[in-house]
């Protein structure tokens, strides 16, 4: 099943909706990163080739004029990921700030808590993470645990 990761995407927000991640591992997902546009046509366009979009809007704040939406690729050279998380931003040390030293890397978040939260994917040990989905309430969310 999926692991629904802590953090509320929309914490903060005026919109009353939660907004979470979800992992499940297996084949390995190589890359994330966020996507933003002034409409969904914007970022289906801007999308890179090869990435799958996961067409839900992370960005609900109110009367917000912009769109952000999480790819994924399984291509590329890079170690899968085996981790993925958030951590209030800012609070890596600056000998890891740039990931190498502790296999981290930083993925900008572009919405309205960006400067609350970053993205921090992990490389190396570990079961590889093979899908991400994005939960909004009310929708269910996916089956996560064991």
């Amino acid at each position: 099943g999926f692991e629904r990761l802590p953090i509320d995407l929309n914490t903060g927000s005026t919109c009353r909706k939660s907004v979470h991640m979800c992992v499940q591992r297996g084949a390995p997902i190589r890359n994330v990163q966020f996507v933003a546009g002034e409409s969904m046509d914007d970022v289906v366009r801007d999308t890179p080739d090869g990435y799958t979009l996961l067409p839900t809007n992370v960005c609900m704040e109110y009367g917000a004029q912009r769109v952000v939406c999480l790819a994924y690729t399984s291509g590329g050279h890079q170690a899968p990921i085996t981790g993925i998380r958030f951590r209030p931003a800012g609070s890596c040390t600056p000998d890891d700030a740039n990931g190498d030293d502790d296999g981290d890397d930083i993925v900008a978040v572009p919405t309205q808590d960006a400067t609350k939260y970053e993205l921090v994917v992990q490389r190396g040990n570990g079961c590889p993470v093979t899908s991400i989905q994005i939960a909004r309430s009310p929708i269910q969310p996916p089956k996560f645990g064991s």
